[in-house]
């Protein structure tokens, strides 16, 4: 079970990235109908097609993952609370569906591509709880009872500038929030990792917590070369495409951190 779910989310990974190859090239609407592809199942991927339509692709494949796993879920677990979050994995994963192509027949309104960009993310920390359900478990009482509550304010802070840069990329607007709000991420997100390196008596939170270390300040670089290849220096597609989309893909890493803290922390307190 737990070898479908690592699948599942290192797919729904992969999506995420290709998502945001979608939007960083400006290939939302380089095929014009949905949910076929020039009416057809394989058109030929050439231009910004190979980067639509491949992103439909992946996601068909991340669409019949999850909902195997959930079945299977349902079908072999008795726990009330895997089976909810297999069951909000499915709802979720169709309800993306349903949002990436309302981009394409409403010509990507921003309201709408702003939603479907973050909740993929939410989709990806689905996922990963099904990964952690089948996971060593930590006998309950070994972590004082609210430690997962960094966990769960960084994990807030993280998803609020997923947003903001969601909409950054979406509308070109809200440049200097997203920047100032990378100030209070920087604060949560560095006090979950001092409480992981120093306070931790879990040794399964020092995981999480030594990612987000590793991630932090490569998220803050990224973030930079974004601003300079996006807004400063001369227009060029594929450097911009390259940084933009690896800063979202480390966003989902911070975010996935933060959540697998989280979750460990609450299951074992």
């Amino acid at each position: 079970m737990r070898s479908l779910a690592r699948l599942t989310a290192s797919a729904a990974f992969v999506l995420l990235i290709a998502g945001g190859l979608v939007t960083s090239t400006r290939s939302g609407l380089a095929v014009p109908d949905w949910p076929l592809s020039f009416g057809q199942l394989f058109p030929p991927m050439l231009g910004g097609v190979l980067f639509e339509h491949g992103h439909r692709l992946i996601a068909g494949a991340v669409g019949l993952l999850t909902l195997a796993l959930s079945l299977w879920v349902l079908r072999s677990d008795r726990r009330a609370w895997v089976r909810g979050y297999a069951v909000a994995a499915s709802a979720a994963i169709l309800l993306q569906a349903a949002l990436g192509g309302l981009t394409v027949i409403w010509r990507l309104p921003a309201a709408i591509s702003i939603s479907h960009a973050c909740l993929a993310q939410a989709v990806f920390c689905l996922i990963l709880t099904l990964v952690e359900a089948y996971g060593p478990e930590a006998p309950t009482g070994t972590i004082p009872s609210g430690v997962w509550r960094p966990g769960a304010l960084a994990m807030g802070a993280i998803f609020l500038q997923l947003i903001l840069g969601a909409k950054l990329r979406h509308t070109a607007q809200g440049l200097w929030l997203h920047a100032l709000w990378a100030v209070g991420v920087l604060f949560f997100a560095g006090f979950l990792v001092k409480h992981a390196m120093l306070g931790a008596q879990e040794s399964r939170l020092r995981g999480p917590g030594l990612a987000l270390a590793f991630l932090l300040p490569a998220q803050i670089g990224l973030g930079l070369l974004s601003y300079r290849v996006r807004f400063l220096d001369a227009p060029n597609l594929w450097p911009s495409a390259f940084f933009t989309t690896s800063h979202l893909a480390l966003g989902a890493l911070m975010l996935g951190s933060c959540w697998i803290w989280t979750l460990r922390a609450y299951r074992a307190q």
